[in-house]
């Protein structure tokens, strides 16, 4: 009995035992004179993660974020202030900057914690710079012009993205259809509260309805409404399409309108209607006539433009000009314009009860509606009237995507056959999107850079290199460099022969071109060819008969040119990179690969390439040929005094006067 109870015992404080070190959370027993033997990688491994830093978080997605947003309008006669309050989060110590306010929009004060802040303009808005990481409270005030005329109105106002934007709106309660956002909110009269989901800027709508005012004593309305109008109609022959614009400035009398009606042309579609306070707009389902609604009552002048656009075929020959029709105007005169984009000759097919008018006696409106000078002019009396003009057609002709100002290249040549060619190309660039170099045949092609920065290059096909080129636009006059370094593979120079060394070719045209090569030395040049003139220096070209007319009107520009070469030898000598158009250094030369300079001189200038292929051909003589030749020549001519020496004694000695007689 005994021992079976002893078993159980030892059971029992087995499980004691290990409830004991669960409790205390798997703790290390006390072990006292033990030893552990570990291999020496384990070792190494866990020493390795103990002493391992735990990975820094990632940096925030963003510098600034708003949570909150709290805005606090107040829209008054002709005038709107607006004062919001930004709880944002800076992440990050340094400086942050937050947008704040439009360019446009006036920004009366900004403050961060209750202090002034430091505000700059960018070209999207204006922003508030403020320093330090953690909670920031942000207060600002704009003011805006709110239109006071009656009829509907929208502002808006820009600001920063926040998670939630919350809008207390108060206004007159003379103004009707308030709303935030483009939305009716439903609130108490002359105020309204709500909480706008999104981003970006907040829009205030509203419209100010109309003041009846009391007729003066002795006044009286006579009759109905009378309406005078002249309508001033613009034609524009566009490859695309055929638009036109039509202004119609009315003069109501007697009483007041709130509704014009217009018959519309046939086959043109009504793109846009604008005018003053324009409620609504709607074409009736026939589309013969647009009723437009204006917000308030008219009485005196008013004016409405109306867009139309109509697509055309590439076989049309003639077009007719779309007429628009004041409907119930008691009189109607105006003026007609036809103009065109370009690549068309257009001309008068029929012309019905209009009288031709020089341009110069256009008014100034309607020459206004379009930025093209008249082709043709009239002016008519009779809203009867009818225009068809006649389409020629020509084709278009563009100015050039691109333009090489210059191309300098500085080109080294080995004895044993290798040509390693550096060329910087002065781009003046509009719309094209890759720059092609045709390379010589069996060349390799090794770096470019656009600017210093170094770029990835593409091929259409075999030996056409594309190099990706920044789009021109304001400053597309002024040229860039686009830098490229090729090998080309020549033969290896011999005793004596000719040597072929071509350079690369663009496929725009080339305003001039100007190379370096640093021939092999030990070699006498006889005499060179190609399609290149031989100079000393390039300076002597400005000074030359044959060119002195084509630089005389430009010698400032052409000087500069012909000066790039000369720094660009001095650049590639120092092993630097040409400055840019400002005069700042750029980043170290972009290809890798510093270009050795040894050898014979030899400069070579071209005036305007047109994307033929260009190259300079030497004749060489190897110096020891030449000398050995010089020495057979000297031994030859040795040979032969010392053979006939008597004969050319007597020759020299015989006197000159003795001569017999025959």
């Amino acid at each position: 009995m005994r021992s079976k109870a002893l078993p159980a015992l030892l059971v029992l404080l087995l499980i004691l035992t290990a409830s004991q070190v669960r409790a205390e959370k798997a703790a290390f027993p006390s072990l006292p004179d033990t030893k552990i033997t570990v291999p020496w990688d384990q070792f190494v491994k866990m020493m390795e993660e103990l002493g391992r830093k735990p990975a820094p978080p990632p940096p925030p997605p963003f510098d600034v974020s708003v949570g909150r947003a709290a805005y606090s309008i107040r829209l008054s006669s002709g005038r709107l202030e607006s004062s919001v309050i930004l709880y944002a989060t800076a992440y990050g110590e340094g400086w942050h900057e937050l947008f704040v306010a439009g360019r446009d929009t006036p920004l009366v004060s900004v403050w961060v914690d209750d202090k002034e802040a430091v505000t700059f303009v960018r070209d999207d808005g204006v922003w508030v710079a403020f320093v330090g990481e953690g909670k920031k409270t942000i207060r600002a005030v704009v003011v805006c012009d709110a239109p006071q005329t009656p009829g509907p109105h929208t502002v808006t106002i820009p600001g920063p993205n926040a998670a939630v934007r919350g809008v207390d709106l108060s206004y007159p309660r003379y103004f009707t259809d308030v709303g935030v956002g483009g939305v009716v909110t439903a609130s108490a009269p002359g105020r309204i509260s709500s909480v706008l989901s999104g981003s970006g800027g907040i829009t205030v709508s509203y419209t100010v309805a109309a003041v009846d005012k009391p007729e003066a004593p002795g006044k009286k309305i006579i009759g109905p409404p009378e309406i005078i109008a002249e309508v001033l109609s613009v034609m524009d022959i566009e490859e695309e399409a055929v638009l036109s614009w039509t202004r119609i400035g009315y003069e109501v009398r007697n009483a007041p309108v709130r509704s014009f009606r217009v018959k519309l042309p046939k086959g043109f579609d009504l793109l846009d209607v604008t005018g003053e306070g324009i409620a609504s707009w709607k074409v009736s389902e026939d589309r013969t006539e647009v009723a437009v609604t204006v917000g308030y009552d008219v009485i005196g002048t008013y004016g409405l433009v109306f867009s139309f656009e109509k697509g055309r075929t590439e076989d049309m020959d003639s077009a007719a000009l779309p007429k628009v029709t004041p409907v119930g105007a008691i009189r109607t005169t105006g003026f007609v314009m036809v103009v065109s984009g370009g690549g068309f000759e257009v001309t008068e097919e029929k012309a019905e009860l209009l009288t031709p008018r020089d341009p110069s006696e256009l008014p100034q409106a309607i020459v206004s509606l379009s930025a093209l000078p008249p082709i043709l002019a009239y002016r008519f009396t009779d809203p009867g009237f009818s225009l068809s003009v006649a389409i020629g057609k020509g084709e278009a002709l563009y100015a050039l995507s691109a333009f090489a100002d210059s191309a300098n290249s500085v080109v080294l040549v080995t004895t044993d056959g290798k040509m390693v060619v550096r060329t910087n190309y002065f781009i003046r660039n509009r719309n094209l999107q890759f720059l092609k170099i045709s390379l010589p045949a069996g060349s390799v092609f090794w770096s470019a850079s656009v600017r210093g920065i170094a770029v990835r290059t593409s091929t259409k096909q075999e030996g056409v290199v594309m190099v990706p080129l920044p789009m021109g636009t304001g400053d597309a006059a002024e040229p860039f460099i686009v830098s490229v370094v090729i090998f080309v593979p020549t033969k290896t120079l011999g005793l004596a022969g000719r040597l072929l060394l071509p350079l690369p070719r663009l496929e725009i045209p080339t305003g001039q071109m100007m190379a370096t090569f640093y021939l092999p030395e030990g070699m006498s040049y006889l005499s060179f060819g190609g399609d290149m003139e031989p100079i000393e220096y390039f300076t002597e070209v400005l000074s030359s008969e044959a060119t002195k007319s084509f630089v005389s009107e430009n010698m400032r520009l052409k000087r500069s040119v012909y000066e790039r070469q000369e720094e660009l030898e001095e650049a590639i000598y120092e092993q630097q990179q040409m400055p840019d158009k400002t005069g700042a250094e750029l980043p170290p030369a972009s290809e890798g690969f510093d270009l050795p300079l040894r050898g014979k001189v030899f400069r070579f200038v071209k005036l305007i390439g047109m994307g033929e292929e260009t190259s300079v051909s030497a004749v060489y003589v190897d110096r020891r040929l030449t000398i050995i030749v010089i020495c057979l020549l000297v031994i030859a001519v040795g040979g032969c005094v010392i053979r006939y020496r008597r004969t050319l004694w007597n020759i020299l000695t015989k006197p000159m006067g003795d001569v017999r007689k025959p």
